[in-house]
């Protein structure tokens, strides 16, 4: 899904905006490590404190991104990605030589 998957390494912090709302909402998320999570806002009931967001936690919002994530598995649109990916680069090679 992401591309640091696609390249095994584990990130501390990933943010998430944009694309996440699949076009039709304003949509941001923040995705840590437990440690880092814990050390910078406490327990989860504290962090809410800090995470507010004047739209934030907007059920349409958070249902859209949720619905926007299920469409990219179910219609394997991340397995045509790759599969696209791939025939481009042997293509782009080819053209090299």
């Amino acid at each position: 899904f992401y591309a640091f998957e696609h390249y095994g390494v584990v990130p501390d912090v990933t943010a998430l905006a944009k694309s996440l709302g699949a076009g039709k909402a304003a949509v941001g998320a923040m995705i840590a490590r437990r440690e880092i999570y814990m050390k910078a806002y406490g327990t989860p009931k504290t962090a809410m404190i800090h995470a507010m967001a004047t739209f934030g936690g907007m059920g349409e919002a958070c249902a859209t991104a949720i619905e926007g994530i299920n469409v990219l598995y179910d219609e394997g649109l991340i397995d045509n990605a790759a599969v696209t990916g791939d025939y481009l680069l042997q293509r782009l090679q080819a053209l090299r030589e």
